[in-house]
């Protein structure tokens, strides 16, 4: 697992921000065995302001917000 702060990252209309990125390797799990409880990551991302990807190869989920 990476993470990276990047306290000079700057935002699409222009403000200053910070940005946190994490990146896992692992490989990613098969959607079809989830627990029916699991929230789902791209509505919780989106409720805290990130985004994020899920691949065949891991996982990367970036989150900024304004300085």
């Amino acid at each position: 697992m990476d993470v990276e702060v990047d306290a000079t990252a700057t935002l699409p209309d222009g403000r200053r921000a910070l940005r946190l990125t994490v990146t896992d390797d692992a490989p990613a799990s098969d959607d079809s065995a989830a627990d029916a409880t699991t929230p789902d990551d791209a509505a919780a991302r989106g409720a805290a302001g990130g985004e994020g990807s899920v691949a065949g190869s891991g996982t990367t989920v970036v989150w900024e917000t304004p300085l």
